[in-house]
């Protein structure tokens, strides 16, 4: 029984020992978890950034050993800045060439930005144009320093434009309709850097209300501000030599136009339709109103023309009712000889205020009668209209120019003088002095 009670004893010791052993060996392995269990947390996140960046990764279903985790974990950090970087980049919504040198940029905010040096490409048609399929949604035109020139087309349709900027370096727009339709420009400065501009530039830029024009502009292109109707004045500089065609054609708000000295020609229809100007002053050198310029201008009252102008083309004032009074700073004569075409009737119904005055009548040369002997003269004034007759009795005075001798005759002159009209007439009649002759003297006893 004692020996029974001493094996119980023993087993039960070596009971508690092998409880005692594996107890130490958890709480060690406990001590160290919490390391491993670091590593692989990190390991795992750093293996799940990686698979969000490479859908690559995720995909192979291959399993990595830390090392090689670790090293993913590192090539992915430049993959975080290229995701910022494409961020940045992702508001770049169109960019190219547009022009030997020059680029552009269009940005998701709207603006497109012209950038290099030289000419723009001239287009052949709107859609050639590399931003035409983003044009609605161009807000901005930014052209940087060094561009020369503005295409063709460029900003055809750019219906929600509404700021422009060109720099000094721009010195044409030569471009045909450069700024078609552009219905929300409100305003716009051409640099005084800029010499021509091409027709149309500014067709149907509805509500355009404020425009600039350089001080080295030389034209005002064909048809370049037709249907501008919220255009209410402007001012074209000196440097501009001829105003095209249908220039200001149905700018119905237009009120005020003043039209620099340098304006040699204005071109037909010109300022057609514009139903709202007044007044208008022509510039001198100004030697042809061509056909139609000022048609359908209704609210037209008073004009100014220069004694240079010589003729005025058929319909020149069409269906200008309200014209009243015309400036001219000829004489009565100078306006008569001016040639005017066919429907002007406005226009010679209109009191004519002549800036020569001239007597009421014109007269020719006088016709002289003379005296028989010379000593008395008058001077008959016609009226060139034939309804006036004026005679003078005018000065005569004689005068011996050649003495008369022995030997030969001499010559006297009648000289017959009247002022008439503030001018003075004179008329001549020349005689011969007979020769002297010698006589015997009579003698006496």
């Amino acid at each position: 029984m004692r020996q029974g009670k001493s094996m119980t004893a023993l087993f039960l010791s070596l009971a508690l020992l092998l409880t005692m052993l594996p107890g130490a060996a958890w709480a060690a392995e406990t001590e160290e978890l919490p390391e491993e269990a670091a590593v692989t947390e990190e390991a795992t996140t750093e293996t799940d950034e990686a698979q969000e960046t490479s859908p690559e990764s995720s995909v192979s279903g291959e399993t990595e050993d830390d090392e090689a985790s670790e090293t993913e974990a590192t090539e992915d950090e430049p993959a975080v800045v290229a995701e910022e970087d494409i961020s940045t980049a992702s508001e770049i919504v169109d960019s190219g060439s547009c022009g030997d040198d020059a680029t552009y940029t269009l940005t998701s905010d709207g603006t497109l930005t012209i950038s290099g040096t030289g000419d723009m490409t001239n287009w052949g048609s709107a859609s050639q144009v590399p931003w035409y399929n983003y044009r609605s949604d161009i807000v901005e035109v930014v052209i940087e320093e060094g561009a020369t020139s503005v295409g063709d087309y460029a900003f055809y349709y750019c219906k929600n434009l509404t700021s422009v900027s060109i720099p000094d370096s721009v010195t044409s727009f030569d471009g045909y309709g450069t700024f078609w339709f552009c219905t929300n420009l409100t305003s716009i400065t051409i640099p005084d850097s800029v010499t021509s501009v091409g027709d149309s530039t500014f067709y149907h830029c509805v509500n355009l209300e404020n425009i600039t024009l350089g001080s080295s502009l030389t034209n005002i292109s064909v048809y370049m501000f037709q249907e501008c109707y919220a255009l209410t004045s402007i001012t074209i500089p000196d440097s501009v030599t001829s105003i095209g065609a249908g220039a200001f054609e149905d700018c119905t708000g237009l009120t005020s136009v003043t039209i620099g000295s340098g304006v040699t020609v204005i071109d037909a229809s010109a300022f057609w339709g514009c139903s709202s100007l007044t007044d208008i002053s022509l510039p001198d050198g100004l030697t042809t109103i061509e056909v139609n310029t000022f048609g359908k201008c209704t609210s037209l009252t008073s004009i100014t023309i220069p004694d240079s102008v010589t003729s005025i083309g058929e319909s020149a004032f069409y269906s200008c009712a309200s014209l009243t009074d015309v400036y001219y700073s000829g004489s009565k004569s100078n306006w008569a000889a001016i040639s005017i075409g066919s429907g002007n009737t406005y226009l010679t119904n209109a009191t004519i205020h002549y800036g020569v005055e001239e007597p009421e009548h014109v007269y020719g040369s006088p016709v002289w009668t003379w005296a028989s002997d010379y000593s008395t003269a008058t001077a008959t004034f016609t009226c060139t209209d034939g309804d006036d007759i004026q005679t003078v009795t005018a000065t005569v005075t004689y005068e011996v120019t050649t003495a008369a001798t022995y030997t030969a005759a001499g010559t006297g002159t009648y000289t017959a003088t009247v002022t008439f009209n503030g001018k003075t007439y004179t008329d001549t009649k020349t005689v011969t002095i007979p020769m002297l002759v010698l006589t015997a003297p009579t003698i006496t006893s």
